[in-house]
């Protein structure tokens, strides 16, 4: 195999029908590209799965891009994509409910902070949803130096897949102090319809209050899908 041997030159990408590449195993070397002497060819089972796939594609990125602001990791694309990949691989349709207790972040997770003990209720009025949360226990206070605050708030997404388009509309609580527990929070958001498709989050965020100011404490938050249509 013929390797690229340049300390200082370190070449990249297809030139000239020849692929450079980087790999554990081999290194610095280049190898033909793919397809150069054997055509590819997909049967037909590969080209169904892999239209699949780009359907899929497109309805997950409408969720991921509109949360692409909201507290995520960099697995949260991965997670999404498999959930519509699934979906499809049972021959239906996407549908809200299928992100049920979604987490944004798989290592900062809403359940980690709030648990199981609270509940989420979701009425419909003409052109707007009331969202109504009521915490069982105050959430976990963590060991994070300088936390003194948090605040609750509510993402509500409508998407609509056959248009590949989503409203998002999001609200939040006062400030609230540890280690006080709130009463039931209320919320009224906005709806494009009385009939849409939501998919609601809640999220949690710490603050330190320092000299009349809150600065965010990025350890101690999370968001997750707590209700759908």
């Amino acid at each position: 195999m013929a390797r690229n041997l340049s300390t200082t030159i370190k070449l990249q990408g297809t030139l000239g029908g020849l692929t450079h590449v980087n790999s554990r195993a081999y290194g610095q070397h280049v190898r033909a590209e793919r397809g150069t002497y054997t055509p590819i060819s997909l049967n037909a089972t590969m080209e169904a799965c892999k239209d699949m796939l780009m359907d899929c594609n497109g309805e997950a990125k409408i969720i991921f891009d509109t949360l692409r602001d909201e507290y995520r990791d960099g697995t949260l694309w991965s997670r999404l994509l498999s959930l519509f990949f699934k979906r499809a691989k049972e021959g239906l349709k996407p549908h809200v409910s299928m992100l049920m207790g979604l987490e944004c972040d798989a290592k900062c997770k809403l359940a980690d902070l709030l648990g199981t003990r609270y509940s989420v209720n979701v009425e419909r009025a003409a052109k707007k949803l009331q969202v109504s949360v009521e915490l069982v226990v105050p959430p976990a206070v963590s060991d994070v130096k300088g936390l003194t605050h948090y605040r609750y708030h509510v993402v509500v997404l409508y998407p609509n897949f056959s248009k590949g388009r989503v409203v998002k509309e999001i609200v939040a609580s006062d400030m609230l102090s540890f280690p006080g527990k709130p009463d039931a929070l209320s919320f009224e958001v906005a709806a494009p319809s009385a009939t849409a498709p939501y998919i609601v989050l809640l999220g949690i965020s710490g603050y330190s209050h320092v000299n009349g100011k809150y600065y965010d404490v990025a350890t101690y938050r999370g968001l997750a899908v707590v209700k759908t249509s």
